[in-house]
């Protein structure tokens, strides 16, 4: 199976005739080559049976206006006297399914800008970076035992890391959700 850039999946498969049908009448456009095999091309977005690997070109992109972001991805939310930070449904959606978590940054300080993990996924590798100076007082364990929690619930289950900001008022140099959105649409 390969993935195309738009989301959408090509299968190539030795197949016989009564599954040709089959996979027309499912999957949609079917096209037979010479070498025997069938190309099948999904329209619809792929679904895996717990969640939907929807595509930020296919719908609009969301985020939630409560939170602060970076260009990078990272989401931070205050709650209270503390920076909750996660990823967002864009590089969520841009990394498809994610298989492992590392927190590199699990306690004491860390700078604004300053990479605290990285994530993986079966297309990408890439670094979780922090937006505010500040403390690491908490980790998500549960994401890191499961890091598929992400691609379920990135906004909630799935955060990372908490922060005791050094500037509370530092966050508001970070994008605003409509300025994130802007961005990313740009």
């Amino acid at each position: 199976m390969t993935f195309d850039v738009l989301g959408m999946y090509r299968v190539i498969v030795p197949i016989n005739s009564v599954q040709v049908d089959m996979l027309e009448r499912n999957l949609g456009h079917c096209s037979d080559f010479p070498s025997g095999r069938i190309v099948v091309s999904r329209s619809k977005p792929y679904h895996c049976g717990k969640r939907s690997h929807n595509h930020p070109e296919r719908q609009p992109m969301t985020a939630p206006d409560d939170r602060y972001y970076l260009a990078s991805h990272e989401w931070h939310k205050v709650e209270g006297d503390f920076v909750v930070i996660g990823i967002s449904q864009t590089a969520v959606d841009e990394l498809t399914d994610i298989t492992y978590l590392e927190v590199t940054s699990d306690s004491g300080s860390i700078e604004a800008s300053a990479t605290f993990g990285e994530i993986e996924s079966v297309k990408a590798t890439s670094e979780l970076y922090c937006g505010i100076a500040g403390e690491v007082v908490d980790v998500n364990q549960e994401a890191l035992d499961n890091p598929a929690i992400i691609n379920d619930d990135c906004y909630s289950k799935g955060w990372i890391i908490k922060v005791k900001p050094m500037d509370p008022e530092s966050i508001g140099l970070l994008l605003s959700s409509a300025d994130y959105l802007a961005q990313q649409a740009g």
